[in-house]
């Protein structure tokens, strides 16, 4: 019984805290839209939506750099607390991309870490240390600090050599 009430204990502090465990950020997310990356003109062409795929929830978003751009996201707006350390996630696509997950903080600063995605067609597992400074960072407070709560994330492909059209799905994507 003492355990029982030790683990309840244990909810309400996470849930008053603002963490209470795994975020699955594809459920999360609301509001999804599309972004073809207009600042680099005149932007790429694509859909982005989230699906449901064999119990679990997988984002797809197709590309299209042959009328230009550099790269396409799916942008939802969440509101994730402090607690989460890390982010995990499966990534596939039709050719090789450079792959990134985009957070906007709540000073509007964003942190964009990304990684290089070599096996065609194949899914491929990655990990953000979200204790580690983003590759990419820009806008709101400029210092380089991962502000709590997480107002927005984005899941990115980028344009890599050859790559001109394809689909490109992001699954698994935990925040814990």
């Amino acid at each position: 019984m003492k355990r029982i009430v030790l683990f309840a204990a244990l909810l309400v502090a996470a849930a008053r805290m603002g963490w209470a465990g795994d975020v699955d950020l594809l459920a999360e997310g609301n509001s999804w839209r599309f972004s073809g990356g207009t600042e680099f003109p005149p932007g790429a062409l694509g859909s982005f939506s989230v699906d449901e795929e064999g119990g679990a929830a997988i984002a797809n978003l197709e590309y299209d750099f042959t009328q230009g751009g550099l790269y396409v996201a799916g942008a939802g707006n969440v509101r994730i607390e402090e607690g989460p350390t890390e982010i995990r996630f499966k990534f596939k696509a039709d050719s090789p991309l450079t792959v990134a997950i985009r957070l906007v903080d709540k000073t509007n600063q964003t942190h964009q870490y990304q990684f290089a995605y070599t096996d065609e067609g194949q899914w491929q597992e990655y990990r953000v240390d979200l204790a580690e400074k983003a590759g990419l960072i820009f806008g709101g407070k400029s210092d380089k600090v991962l502000h709590f709560p997480i107002t927005q994330v984005y899941f990115i492909a980028q344009k890599k050599g050859g790559s001109q059209s394809g689909k490109a799905q992001f699954r698994d994507v935990v925040m814990q």
